[in-house]
């Protein structure tokens, strides 16, 4: 609280910022497991839908990637 005794926005704003933040890096870090196990299984590189390679230059954008961009797109999986 202020010192005259009103709401500090911007606190609350540095808060949600920070929550948002906080949960976009636990799921970075789901996705990075992810995608090490799927190395493990010797599954990584291939579209968790329909089983086709994933471009080299998309994983190496997107390398916790899971789908083809077209798949992506078409809103038919995640990532």
């Amino acid at each position: 609280v202020p010192a005259d005794g009103g709401f500090d926005v911007a606190a609350v704003v540095q808060r949600d910022l920070d929550r948002v933040i906080s949960t976009q890096a636990r799921q970075t870090i789901l996705d990075i497991d992810a995608a090490l196990a799927r190395i493990e299984q010797g599954t990584y590189g291939y579209s968790a839908i329909s089983g086709m390679p994933i471009p080299r230059e998309r994983l190496e954008a997107i390398p916790e990637t899971t789908v083809l961009a077209a798949e992506k797109v078409s809103g038919v999986g995640p990532r």
